[in-house]
């Protein structure tokens, strides 16, 4: 059974009671829709809001409230790991799961030294839902290619 999910309906599908809260901040229109478009499949979670500047995200995210920020790592004008510090101020208790182009295993320590608690490539978003999960019940999501030895 998926966390936060109710037994089974008489279908046999499971219905998420408490559904995981993800906003999205990526200032390329494209890679928004098409996160939201991914995540409107997953039962168990509901996009409650997107950005496309740090700026507009620290307005945003305390009324979103969002369980899991995914986060493009380069931003017009900041770079998104700069923000973690500032979104844990402003929204206390969000995972920030940091979304980048980045194949540099140096850019997911730097992420996950500002207080990230994971990090995907763009080029693995097939794994986005299992890396939002992850990091919405507390454990840390690297990905796939990156050792998790090679990052501490």
């Amino acid at each position: 059974m998926l966390h936060g999910s109710r037994p089974p309906d008489g279908d046999g599908s499971a219905v998420a009671v408490n559904p995981i809260r993800v906003q999205i901040c990526d200032d390329n229109p494209h890679i928004r829709v098409a996160l939201q478009q991914l995540l409107a499949g997953e039962s168990d979670m509901t996009v409650v809001g997107e950005a496309a500047s740090g700026e507009e995200l620290i307005e945003k995210i305390e009324a979103a409230s969002p369980n899991v920020l995914v986060l493009d790592i380069r931003l017009a004008g900041r770079s998104g790991i700069a923000l973690i510090p500032e979104i844990e101020g402003t929204a206390p208790g969000t995972k920030v799961l940091v979304l980048s182009m980045q194949n540099d295993p140096s850019y997911a320590r730097q992420a996950l030294a500002a207080g990230a608690s994971g990090y995907l490539m763009k080029d693995a978003v097939e794994n986005i839902a299992e890396a939002i999960r992850e990091v919405a019940s507390g454990r840390t999501y690297v990905h796939p290619s990156f050792a998790v030895e090679s990052l501490l």
